[in-house]
């Protein structure tokens, strides 16, 4: 893993949890992870849009454009199917976010990724990586398993009667690939 350096003034939030242990499940717990789950699958989907849109969470792309706002344009009353799709392709010049997220923080991409689900309702979910980050894909597979194992990922979720899958594609990379 990447060594990790920051400035004393920073006020973390992508990584919080970088070099506390939270690849294991069970560190994540008690990081509070899953919480935010936890508190989504009793919401409607569009109070968790607005509560993103409130927050002010932005995109990590080159737009940083406003996440719940983007949420909200998903058609509600489609007959479609919908889908999430995390670009951890890391293909923007000059950044490296993704790979250090991967590397300390999986299981919060994971929550992200069942949030915005439950926000667009979608049921299903993927989380591509690049083919040169090969390493990437044994570090999320163990917490996806995980996920699944302790019943936070598929079928009832937190007991609530709403499920969400969530699947992982590697290949090589590509500017546009998300």
């Amino acid at each position: 893993m990447a060594s990790l350096t920051s400035h004393p003034d920073e006020t973390k939030v992508v990584s919080k949890r970088f070099g506390m242990g939270a690849t294991n499940i069970d560190r994540y717990l008690e990081l509070d992870g899953y919480k935010a789950v936890q508190k989504a699958v009793t919401m409607q989907p569009d109070d968790i849009i607005n509560q993103v849109k409130n927050s002010g969470l932005r995109g990590r792309g080159g737009a940083g454009f406003n996440t719940g706002l983007k949420w909200s344009f998903v058609p509600k009353q489609s007959p479609k199917p919908k889908y999430i799709l995390c670009n951890g392709d890391e293909s923007e010049p000059g950044t490296c976010k993704d790979r250090l997220i991967f590397e300390h923080d999986p299981h919060a991409v994971i929550e992200g990724v069942v949030i915005a689900g439950l926000a667009v309702g979608s049921t299903t979910g993927y989380i591509y990586i690049r083919g040169e980050y090969r390493y990437l894909l044994e570090i999320v597979q163990k917490p996806l398993a995980d996920a699944y194992a302790h019943g936070f990922l598929r079928k009832n979720i937190f007991g609530r009667g709403r499920g969400f899958d969530v699947y992982w594609h590697g290949r090589a990379g590509a500017y546009e690939v998300g």
